[in-house]
């Protein structure tokens, strides 16, 4: 799976990790997990 983001604006320094580590946690922790389990079939 490869996701990306495209965004304008200004971004405090070490934000751009942080949001990186959200989006890591939240599709390859929470949502592959789902997915593969089967969960979004019931």
């Amino acid at each position: 799976m490869k996701v990306s983001v495209h965004g304008s604006g200004e971004m405090e320094e070490g934000m751009p990790a942080i949001v990186e580590k959200v989006w890591e946690l939240f599709i390859f922790e929470r949502f592959e997990r789902y997915i593969k389990a089967g969960k979004h079939l019931k």
